[in-house]
């Protein structure tokens, strides 16, 4: 599979883990369709939001990064404090406008992995 297709299909895949020794292996954005294109931004957004002291208070930044990540991701109730309204701006005054669209989507993958929202759209139980 070359580069091009593997960006083009990469959000798609679900990678399941099955055990921690597995888990080491990847990164806790790997469980969800967030794009890895956008792992950067979504890793941003979790860090800027987190408000556990003893998740800040770790030092090997990259051991920190990881740690926000998979609490977030176990524990997507706590994504309610995240302000995507701010991030936006954030991104509106770096001249990224583009990826101001990007936050919300992020969000609600977090909170709610692989959910189609399709179904929500298009398919009413009470129809026949």
């Amino acid at each position: 599979m070359g580069r091009c297709v593997f960006l083009s299909c990469a959000s798609f895949l679900k990678i399941k883990i099955y055990n921690q020794q597995q888990a080491i292996k990847f990164l806790p954005l790997d469980q969800t369709r967030i794009h890895n294109e956008q792992y950067k931004l979504a890793t941003q957004i979790l860090e800027e939001s987190c408000i556990d002291e003893e998740l800040l208070a770790i030092t090997d930044s990259k051991q920190k990064s990881h740690r926000i990540l998979i609490d977030f991701i176990q524990n997507p109730e706590k994504l309610d404090i995240v302000d995507c309204g701010k991030f936006e701006e954030q991104l509106l005054l770096k001249n990224q406008p583009l990826l101001k669209f990007h936050v919300k989507s992020i969000v609600k993958e977090l909170k709610a992995p692989f959910t189609d929202s399709r179904r929500e759209r298009f398919y009413d139980p009470n129809s026949k």
